[in-house]
């Protein structure tokens, strides 16, 4: 059997699709999580701290939403709280545009300033560049849509 050919450049290699690098990436924490969980649930809860005590660290690699669903406004809120992302994101879908910096003002307020990672507070340094944001638009599959 013959190797594949390589490409001749970068440009002609195939693009991962959403899924498939999404897929990926879930099965690799997920073999992380089983090969050092005493290693991942370290980063799982210096990323999370409201989850000490509360929630399994190894339930981080439950948390996702399938491609081809259309998830409830119920299962939506559950998703916030457990990221612990506050109310207010509800009514950034009606605002033409936001300051993204006050997103990160608000999530995590419930946690004292000496359990949030240096991450958390400034999660994206990019961030410090931009003052405002386009409104996002929220994209379903096809299948979703029609079922």
């Amino acid at each position: 059997m013959k190797p594949m050919p390589m490409p001749a450049t970068i440009n002609e290699k195939k693009p991962w699709t959403q899924g498939e690098l999404r897929e990926a990436t879930s099965y690799c924490l997920k073999l992380i999580s089983e090969a050092a969980p005493d290693e991942f649930a370290k980063y799982v809860y210096k990323s999370l701290p409201h989850w000490i005590g509360k929630y399994p660290a190894q339930d981080f690699v439950k948390l996702k939403f399938n491609l081809w669903d259309i998830p409830s406004r119920e299962q939506v809120a559950n998703m916030l709280e457990l990221l612990d992302i506050g109310t207010f994101v509800w009514d950034l879908a009606a605002t033409w545009h936001y300051a993204p910096v006050s997103f990160y003002d608000q999530v995590g307020k419930d946690v004292p300033q000496d359990r949030r990672s240096l991450e958390f507070e400034r999660p994206d340094g990019l961030l410090e560049h931009f003052t405002t944001r386009c409104r996002e638009k929220l994209r379903f599959s096809a299948t979703a849509a029609a079922i």
